[in-house]
C-alpha cells in the first residue's frame, strides 16, 4: 500500500496504472489497497486469461495522457494536469486517489458541460462498475475538496455531474 501511496504521490510516475493482485480478500484490505490509489484490486486465484482482460482495459484506460494541457481553475478550485497537483481555496489537496483525480479532471474537461454518469464510470473504470461506485468517489472527493471547492461539483440528477 505504501509503494502505491509513493507512485501516486510523485510529479512523473503519477499516473503509472497500479493493479493490485493479492490473497487479502477482506473489505478493509480492499479499501486500502483502493484509497492508497491502486485502479483496480484483483485477488487470487484468478484465471489468467482474466488478468490478461484486466491488464488491456487498464493499460487501454491510462492511454489517455493530459500531459501539455494547462493548468485549470473553478473559483478556488485549480488542477495542473502536468503536476497533478491539485489546490482547494488556496492550500494544496492531499490523498487524491488516482480515480478521485480523474474523476476531477474529467469534470475540468468538460465544464461547463454536465458529463453523464455512464461516460464517467466509462472514462474511469471501462464501464465495469455501478453508479454506486462513482458515487462512493464523489463524495470522498467533495470531502478532500473542502466546503467551498466541493459545492462547485455538482449533482444533476438524472444525468450526471458537473464542475461549475
Amino acid at each position: 500500500f505504501e509503494v502505491c501511496r509513493k507512485i501516486r504521490a510523485h510529479p512523473q510516475r503519477g499516473r503509472v496504472p497500479v493493479l493490485m493482485l493479492t490473497g487479502e480478500t477482506a473489505l478493509e484490505k480492499k479499501t486500502e489497497g483502493i484509497e492508497a490509489g491502486a485502479d483496480n484490486y484483483l485477488t487470487k486465484p484468478i484465471d489468467s486469461a482474466e488478468l490478461i482482460l484486466w491488464v488491456e482495459a487498464l493499460l487501454r484506460r491510462s492511454s489517455g495522457d493530459y500531459a501539455g494541457v494547462p493548468g485549470m481553475s473553478a473559483g478556488e478550485l485549480t488542477i495542473d494536469p502536468d503536476t497533478r497537483w491539485v489546490t482547494s481555496e488556496g492550500k494544496p489537496v492531499s490523498g487524491l486517489t488516482d480515480k478521485e483525480y480523474r474523476l476531477l479532471l474529467e469534470l475540468f474537461r468538460a465544464r461547463p458541460k454536465e458529463v453523464s454518469r455512464e461516460d464517467l464510470i466509462e472514462r474511469l473504470w471501462g464501464g465495469s462498475r455501478t453508479s454506486n461506485t462513482l458515487e462512493f468517489h464523489v463524495n470522498t472527493l467533495r470531502k478532500k475538496l473542502g466546503a467551498q471547492s466541493a459545492s462547485r461539483l455538482v449533482t444533476v440528477r438524472g444525468v450526471g455531474y458537473r464542475l461549475e
